[in-house]
């Protein structure tokens, strides 16, 4: 596919990550394994459309989604991916296709409106994990999947800040103290938020101990679990390692292809227990059925035995 980028030098196409890429596969794989032909894909935290983008080399049709209320994104963002989209692929009316919602507000579309939901990076923003996952199985419809990315509350580094389990401090008090202690101690040039030049150990306690408190969520696997069955969903935690394999391995590796291509439930399930402690994790929802089953017919003893 011929887009813009590729015709004029001038457009400058943003570095895609190898998460980005890994989504990317993810949905590709789930899509031949449903023989779904074209899907509609809503990218919930959109931020400046490097996924969504990404995705279009797929048979999809990319939504965006972002909050309005939120630090973690600058106002002039839906300005920004809109244009930075429509010089990218002007054949795609981007402005009709990225949408505003306030965090805790139903997301503006109908039930059942997305054959897929992605996420990256997102859930370790979310506070309500329950409200969260209910509204991607409602948007979602009948057999529809998510694949959502992001560090659970294990995971031993905070990657916004640098510091070393500072998102497992719940006493705001503790937190400020270790973090300034960190900065003293000069190891608090690590993260995205490391501290800048200039700033004092006691203003950089402050302030990113304030944007882990109100910026940012500790969710566990069972409480992700747990939401998503509440929601409809069946949780797995179904490509955590293959993000991991694309950087060590390359995307032209062969083994990353068959990693993607091949089920193998026992590795995942021992690599989780190894990974979930160093970064994110994919997390897999798929929206069954509603479980209705005659629940009488599942016993095999007669009541009293």
């Amino acid at each position: 596919m011929m887009t813009a980028v590729d015709s004029d030098p001038n457009l400058q196409r943003l570095p895609t990550s190898k998460m980005h890429e890994h989504i990317t596969r993810v949905v590709e794989t789930e899509m031949v394994r449903r023989a779904n032909g074209s899907c509609r894909v809503l990218d919930v935290g959109c931020g400046d459309g490097r996924l969504m983008d990404m995705l279009c080399d797929l048979p999809v049709e990319p939504h965006g989604l972002e909050v309005d209320d939120s630090a973690v994104q600058l106002p002039t963002f839906y300005d920004t991916t809109a244009r930075y989209l429509s010089d990218l692929r002007p054949a795609v009316d981007w402005p009709s296709r990225l949408h505003l919602a306030s965090t805790g507000e139903p997301w503006p579309f109908e039930d059942g409106a997305f054959d897929v939901v992605v996420s990256n990076q997102v859930g370790e923003h979310v506070k309500d994990m329950g409200f969260f996952m209910a509204e991607c199985g409602r948007v979602l419809e009948p057999g529809g999947f998510g694949v959502h990315v992001f560090p659970l509350q294990t995971y031993t580094v905070e990657g916004h800040t640098g510091m070393p389990f500072g998102h497992r401090i719940l006493s705001g008090d503790l937190r400020r103290a270790y973090y300034e202690q960190a900065a003293r101690l000069g190891l608090s040039r690590l993260g995205p938020l490391r501290q800048g030049p200039g700033e004092s150990s006691t203003d950089f306690a402050r302030t990113r101990s304030d944007y882990i408190t109100h910026e940012t969520a500790n969710h566990t696997w069972p409480e992700v679990v747990n939401a998503a069955a509440a929601a409809g969903m069946t949780p797995s935690y179904r490509y955590t390692s293959g993000v991991y394999l694309l950087k060590a391995l390359g995307p032209s590796a062969p083994t990353v292809d068959w990693y993607y291509n091949t089920p193998h439930p026992i590795l995942d399930a021992a690599l989780f227990r190894i990974l979930h402690r160093i970064a994110s994790v994919t997390i897999v929802v798929e929206k069954d059925s509603e479980f209705d089953a005659d629940i009488n017919a599942l016993w095999t003893l007669e009541p009293g035995h």
